[in-house]
């Protein structure tokens, strides 16, 4: 069916249909609104003309965007701002938030379309995590485009192309399943992706709008439709293919060449489906010849990988009842309420290609559209879904999915508690700019190691040139191709600085494993990883080796990237079994700086052509398109377009090839007022990443500078990153006051803790838990612990002073949540009110032990708190360090937790105030041997000169 143009904006089918909706029915105006410096573009792509910049849509803020329209592909993001009333000016862009939106209306609702750089689930966490970070408003998303899909039948009918698929609950699902998450058992594969349903305003707009369009004598949607005028040029291929075009092959026939159609391929008609008969005995389809698009409601299938096998697609389909298959929804949806809307552009098989894809993209937007005449402005507002509300939704979608019984992975998880991967590699395929990096995939080393069986590669480069990013793109790359069902896999981890579970071979081992069990769906490997997990004994890195050995030859091949190897502590084991096991079956891809150690134990492992360093002139190119693209998309650099030339070429001759620094200087030129302040930032920019550090610590104004050394030294000394609530509790917190902490000194907006030093910190969507902060790179880390006269605060991060500021804020901060929760007669002071309790319990003892009660205010804090019997409770009930590895509790007094943690001077206050030194409890039995077995030789003196015995024997043992 063609789209025919449209003169007046609205059909006469459109407007009587929408005054039957009655009250439901806003009353806003529809005129179009955008910013005069993007009038030209919107006005080639949408045909819109921009209206008064003095309307009430010009005072709209974030906070006014209620609904998120998500957008894969550029024609999919055409066909939605298409379905706009309005379109509303752009607003100023926060300098962490690289999403490119569109701001507009359908009927009263303030709406933001937002385009994914990539498709893929990994690229919608992201987009979804950052825009829900910047509109704190949003009730939920859309998700609409194109999908894959299943040549079966609903109450519709037979599914063709065209057709369009909405996810709705059914049976056991929430109407949106993970394909390519789940366990292997007993030969067959049991889901575990599990992923949010709508909310149910989504719900009842969808089902109430299918009410109402079996009661009119024409279909709304193709109103919708006609808003794309298809006798355009630019929008031509936005009409409907003719029904002769429309082909299905026998699942088991393959197509032969992938750049070809089925014409020019040779695909024999005769493998072609007869579906002529299909709907022949249902009177209530609709033919797409009779003016109605067809609407499937049901399951739709997300996955890393594009469904490509007719075989595969029918089983899948079968097993779960899939109406289509996507590659976005699985990411959004993980933490953000949406409702996926699909038009079909393919079969989900081999025989892919573009011909539908306008169409399909059209048919989708217009279902889109049609669903917010039945959504009330007012009850779309009142809508409250939280993160928690959401987590909540997965885990009831769980526990209702009873079929998919995920026992044995629970107990794998629980036996190797592996680190999560997956989140370094979306934050590193985060810092990747669209079209860079490609330069790799096409050299021939990438392609040696990608063809060649047992070839190894390793990337040198040095801080800052953007490894981790390249390593995201060949993950990428290789999933793509991966095929678990003949037996290949690939696997991955990201050695990290700033988080202490991703830095060893016994922590990498552990996530391979179970990336290899829990992914791949295979009952053997699943089976060797359950044989070892029958107890609750930790594995050694002996057994670690063993079992992935055996799970690597279960296999034909298998792909290994480990990133950032200089990261790593304990290098010569690491190294050493990288080079000296049997690896018949791996290919390794490594990366790390130029570093000698590991140079010296890979040069006589590694082929000659097996090294390969990145190219400054290549690098070069992908630092000029980050440029371009920072310039073009920040509000901040945006207004400099008569220096983008002149910016581009002088950042480009002095980054050295490295996008840490010229990511640092766009930052900073990113806060200059005018045109002469440009120009002199760009005439005394730094030639080394030091003095860049030195000059961002400098420019810090002096009212802040209290507080960005706070978040420094905690990013700088934590063992893992920490929560944005986390920070915000911290900087909330002043060891001199009383209380210490109040809740009415929490930074608001919390995103505004970003603007402190953000040159230096990184902000990612976290794991679970919320956005998370970390350093911005090892370079930052290795910058701020170094003795150097150029650094101006120098002195706040030597490990000491350092330690000894953070003790007092975790000690301060649980004083008063201990307070509070003595004095909350009925207990209703939860977690959620001190969420930085658990970090505090977890980690104020170490960095006590680290500052060596040097200084009389951290020791009057440590002091303080081991003679109040119920701060002691309250910090126990959160950790317990005297707790033994198998989760016995062994009670201990306040004695023996100072000399666990060797706090010489506690202890010395504790016996001189009376404590006995042979007391019982503990992991370790009494206070002697645990600061003994610890190495806290002063804190052992102390206690033996106070009469500890040397020979009481209780308690456990350490063992090396």
């Amino acid at each position: 069916m063609a789209l025919p143009a449209r003169d007046d904006g609205k059909s006469a089918t459109e407007a009587s249909s929408r005054q039957a909706v009655g009250s439901r029915q806003p009353t806003s105006a529809n005129s179009s609104l955008i910013r005069a410096s993007d009038s030209d573009s919107y006005v080639s792509v949408i045909g819109e003309t921009p209206s008064n910049p003095m309307s009430d849509e010009a005072k709209l803020t974030y906070s006014d965007y209620t609904v998120a329209w998500i957008c894969p592909l550029e024609i999919e993001q055409i066909a939605a701002l298409k379905m706009l009333d309005k379109i509303h000016p752009r607003l100023p862009q926060w300098v962490n938030d690289h999403n490119a939106y569109t701001f507009g209306s359908v009927q009263g609702h303030n709406i933001i379309v937002a385009g994914l750089p990539t498709t893929g689930n990994c690229s919608a966490a992201t987009v979804v995590a950052q825009i829900r970070k910047t509109f704190p408003h949003l009730k939920f998303g859309l998700l609409v485009g194109i999908g894959g899909g299943v040549p079966t039948k609903t109450y519709a009918g037979p599914i063709r192309l065209g057709h369009i698929v909405v996810s709705e609950p059914v049976g056991q699902h929430s109407g949106a399943v993970q394909y390519d998450h789940g366990k292997a058992e007993a030969g067959t594969f049991m889901r575990t992706g599990f992923l949010a349903p709508a909310p149910n305003v989504l719900l009842n707009a969808a089902r109430e709008s299918e009410v109402r369009r079996r009661r009119l004598s024409e279909d709304p949607l193709v109103a919708h439709l006609r808003r794309i005028d298809t006798s355009k040029r630019g929008l031509r291929n936005f009409k409907r293919p003719s029904f002769d075009q429309d082909h299905l092959y026998e699942p088991s026939y393959a197509h032969v060449d992938g750049e070809k159609s089925c014409k020019k391929c040779g695909c024999e008609t005769g493998k072609r489906v007869d579906r002529s008969t299909d709907d022949s005995d249902d009177e209530n389809v609709y033919e797409e010849d009779d003016g109605w698009l067809t609407v499937h409601r049901g399951t739709i299938a997300s996955g890393e990988l594009v469904m490509r096998d007719g075989r595969q697609r029918d089983t899948l389909a079968q097993n779960d009842k899939i109406l289509c298959f996507e590659m976005e929804a699985a990411g959004a949806l993980n933490n953000f309420p949406c409702l996926v809307v699909r038009g079909i552009s393919d079969y989900s098989d081999s025989h892919k290609n573009d011909k539908w894809h306008g169409y399909a993209a059209a048919v989708a937007a217009a279902y889109a559209r049609e669903l917010f005449f039945y959504m009330p402005v007012d009850e779309v507002k009142q809508c409250r879904i939280s993160e928690t509300d959401v987590l909540e939704m997965v885990q009831n979608t769980k526990e209702f999915a009873r079929a998919a019984d995920y026992t044995e992975v629970s107990r794998a998880w629980n036996w190797l508690r592996p680190a999560d991967a997956s989140v370094d590699y979306r934050n590193a395929s985060d810092l990747r700019h669209p079209n860079t990096g490609l330069w790799f995939l096409e050299s021939d080393s990438y392609r040696r190691l990608k063809t060649t069986p047992a070839t190894h590669l390793w990337l040198r480069g040095i801080p800052g040139s953007g490894k981790s990013v390249i390593a995201s793109t060949i993950i990428e790359d290789l999933q793509k191709d991966k095929d678990v069902v003949s037996g290949s896999a690939v696997v991955y981890f990201f050695f990290s600085f700033s988080d202490a579970s991703k830095q060893t071979l016994e922590h990498m081992l552990r996530s391979l494993i179970y990336q290899l069990a829990v992914e791949h769906k295979s009952p053997q490997l699943m089976s060797l990883v359950e044989s070892r997990a029958q107890g609750s004994k930790r594995p050694q890195v002996e057994e670690l080796i063993t079992l992935f050995k055996e799970m690597v030859g279960e296999l034909r091949d298998v792909v290994i990237i480990l990133d950032a190897l200089d990261e790593a502590r304990e290098q010569l084991h690491l190294l050493e079994w990288i080079t000296s096991a049997s690896h018949e079956h791996c290919r390794f891809f490594l990366t790390s700086r130029w570093d000698s150690e590991i140079e010296e134990a890979l040069d006589s492992w590694l082929s000659p052509n097996c090294t390969t360093t990145l190219e400054e002139e290549r690098v070069d190119d992908d630092i000029k398109a980050y440029i371009h693209h920072r310039l073009r998309v920040e509000s901040s650099l945006s207004r400099w377009k008569s220096m983008y030339n002149l910016i581009s070429y002088t950042l480009v001759e002095r980054s050295g090839g490295l996008f840490r620094r010229v990511s640092c200087q766009l930052d900073e030129l990113s806060t200059c007022m005018d045109e002469p302040a440009v120009l002199q930032t760009l005439a005394t920019l730094p030639s080394e990443l030091n003095e860049t550090y030195d000059r961002i610590l400098r420019n810090i104004p002096r009212a802040r500078v209290p507080n960005a050394i706070k978040i420094l030294q905690l990013l700088a000394f934590a063992k893992r990153p920490l929560l944005f609530k986390e920070i915000i509790d911290a900087l909330a917190t002043d060891p001199d006051s009383e209380p210490p902490f109040d809740p009415e000194n929490r930074i608001v907006p919390p995103d505004a803790i970003a603007g402190y030093c953000s040159s230096l910190l990184r902000i990612t969507a976290g794991n679970g838990g919320g956005p998370e902060m970390q350093l911005a790179h090892f370079s930052v880390q290795e910058y701020l612990l170094l003795d150097r006269l150029g650094n101006p605060y120098n002195g706040f991060f030597r490990e000491v002073a350092a330690s000894a500021a953070i003790t007092q804020i975790l000690l301060a901060y649980l004083w008063t949540a201990a307070a509070v929760a003595q004095e909350t007669v009925d207990s209703t002071t939860k977690l959620s009110d001190f969420p930085l309790a658990r970090f505090a319990a977890q980690n104020w003892l170490d960095f006590a032990r680290r500052s060596g009660e040097d200084q009389d205010d951290t020791f009057a804090w440590t002091s303080r708190i081991f003679m109040q019997d119920s701060f002691m409770r309250y910090w126990l009930s959160f950790y317990d360090p005297g707790v033994d590895g198998m989760g016995n509790d062994a009670k201990a007094p306040a004695l023996y937790y100072a000399a666990l943690g060797g706090l010489h001077r506690s202890v010395r206050s504790l016996l001189d105030g009376g404590a006995n030194p042979n007391a019982q409890g503990g992991r370790y039995g009494n206070a002697l041997q645990a600061t003994s077995l610890h190495g806290n030789v002063q804190t052992a003196k102390i206690l033996v000169e106070y009469g500890a015995d040397i020979n009481a024997q209780a308690g456990l043992t350490i063992t090396h």
